[in-house]
Protein backbone atom coordinates (compact mmCIF):
# COMPACT_ATOMS: atom_id res chain seq x y z
CA UNK A 1 0.00 0.00 0.00
CA UNK A 2 1.12 3.85 -0.76
CA UNK A 3 1.38 5.66 1.54
CA UNK A 4 -1.05 7.90 -0.03
CA UNK A 5 -3.76 5.32 0.73
CA UNK A 6 -2.75 4.98 4.09
CA UNK A 7 -3.18 8.68 4.99
CA UNK A 8 -6.64 8.65 3.45
CA UNK A 9 -8.10 5.73 5.04
CA UNK A 10 -6.30 7.00 8.21
CA UNK A 11 -8.13 10.37 7.53
CA UNK A 12 -11.53 8.38 7.58
CA UNK A 13 -10.95 7.15 10.45
CA UNK A 14 -11.93 8.26 13.84
CA UNK A 15 -8.70 9.95 15.36
CA UNK A 16 -9.28 9.25 18.83
CA UNK A 17 -9.33 5.59 18.23
CA UNK A 18 -6.24 3.26 19.11
CA UNK A 19 -4.46 1.19 16.31
CA UNK A 20 -1.26 -0.65 15.88
CA UNK A 21 0.54 -0.34 12.65
CA UNK A 22 3.79 -1.69 11.76
CA UNK A 23 5.28 0.03 9.70
CA UNK A 24 8.10 -1.47 6.63
CA UNK A 25 9.39 0.79 4.41
CA UNK A 26 11.52 0.32 1.17
CA UNK A 27 14.93 1.43 2.88
CA UNK A 28 14.31 -1.76 5.19
CA UNK A 29 14.63 -3.78 1.76
CA UNK A 30 17.58 -1.72 0.87
CA UNK A 31 19.22 -1.68 4.04
CA UNK A 32 18.73 -5.80 4.98
CA UNK A 33 19.79 -6.78 1.23
CA UNK A 34 23.11 -4.50 1.64
CA UNK A 35 23.58 -6.34 4.78
CA UNK A 36 22.69 -9.46 3.12
CA UNK A 37 24.95 -8.91 -0.01
CA UNK A 38 23.10 -8.38 -2.58
CA UNK A 39 22.43 -6.14 -4.88
CA UNK A 40 19.16 -4.62 -5.36
CA UNK A 41 17.50 -1.06 -6.78
CA UNK A 42 14.73 0.93 -5.64
CA UNK A 43 12.49 -0.54 -8.25
CA UNK A 44 12.99 -3.94 -7.17
CA UNK A 45 12.80 -3.29 -3.23
CA UNK A 46 9.54 -1.57 -4.23
CA UNK A 47 8.51 -4.98 -5.75
CA UNK A 48 9.81 -6.89 -2.87
CA UNK A 49 7.57 -5.01 -0.60
CA UNK A 50 4.45 -5.35 -2.56
CA UNK A 51 5.26 -9.20 -2.91
CA UNK A 52 5.46 -9.42 0.63
CA UNK A 53 2.05 -7.42 0.86
CA UNK A 54 0.26 -9.55 -1.05
CA UNK A 55 1.58 -12.53 0.31
CA UNK A 56 0.98 -11.58 3.94
CA UNK A 57 0.37 -14.68 6.78
CA UNK A 58 -1.73 -12.48 8.87
CA UNK A 59 -1.22 -15.24 11.66
CA UNK A 60 2.30 -14.69 11.08
CA UNK A 61 2.86 -10.88 9.73
CA UNK A 62 6.01 -9.38 8.89
CA UNK A 63 9.52 -9.49 10.36
CA UNK A 64 12.74 -9.25 9.37
CA UNK A 65 12.88 -12.91 8.68
CA UNK A 66 10.18 -12.43 6.12
CA UNK A 67 12.14 -9.34 4.83
CA UNK A 68 14.88 -11.58 4.27
CA UNK A 69 13.47 -14.34 2.78
CA UNK A 70 11.37 -11.99 0.37
CA UNK A 71 15.02 -10.49 -0.70
CA UNK A 72 16.04 -14.30 -1.07
CA UNK A 73 13.19 -15.44 -3.26
CA UNK A 74 13.50 -12.53 -5.21
CA UNK A 75 17.51 -13.09 -5.97
CA UNK A 76 16.64 -16.61 -6.88
CA UNK A 77 14.15 -15.42 -9.19
CA UNK A 78 16.48 -12.91 -10.80
CA UNK A 79 19.34 -15.74 -11.48
CA UNK A 80 16.82 -18.29 -12.82
CA UNK A 81 14.79 -15.50 -14.77
CA UNK A 82 18.70 -14.45 -16.71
Amino acid sequence: MKTKEWIEHLQSSDLEESICIHLWRVNDILETAEEMGEEINNEEAQYILDDIEENIDCELGVTWATIRKGIEDFVDFRKTDN
